[in-house]
């Protein structure tokens, strides 16, 4: 993908200062997953702590032109957020929420990329017709009429 600007690096150090310097260990991710399973609510918020700081990370490696760096960490979270509220699988884990949000981030840039294009259309389309529109214009209108001075 698009390294990180020095504008998108400061943000992303920033950001990640907020979070905890040390990971987890599978056994504990393993922990926490469980007791998350049986509505630990502590669970849920180490989980949700944990998991920010990697989507950010993940949404920085995913990093693109189509969408903002801060644009793409929100996303990446909010397919966080919705991981976990989903009800399946019964069991999650580590590799399957990396999996949600990475599809999370991934959705977000594909809509983007389709909305740029859409719009990039329209605009072809409206530099199209005012093209044409001058065009016929410039050969209906006397040539000292104030209409020649149409851009």
């Amino acid at each position: 993908m698009l390294p990180l600007t020095a504008e998108e690096q400061a943000y992303l150090s920033d950001y990640m200062e907020s979070f905890s310097p040390e990971g987890l260990d599978p056994d504990d991710l393993a922990s926490l997953f469980q007791a998350f399973a049986k509505g630990d609510t502590a669970a849920e918020g180490a989980l949700t702590q944990f998991y920010m700081a990697q989507a950010a990370q993940m949404a920085a490696e995913l990093n693109c032109e189509e969408i903002h760096l801060a644009d793409l960490i929100q996303e990446a979270n909010l397919a966080l957020l919705a991981s976990l509220k989903e009800t399946d699988p019964q069991e999650k884990n580590d590799t399957w929420m990396r999996g949600r949000i990475r599809s999370g981030i991934l959705h977000a840039i594909e809509e983007q990329t389709q909305q740029k294009f859409r719009d990039d259309y329209l605009v072809s389309k409206v530099e199209t017709w005012r093209l044409r529109l001058k065009n016929s214009q410039m050969m209906m209108t006397p040539p000292n009429s104030p209409l020649m001075s149409l851009p």
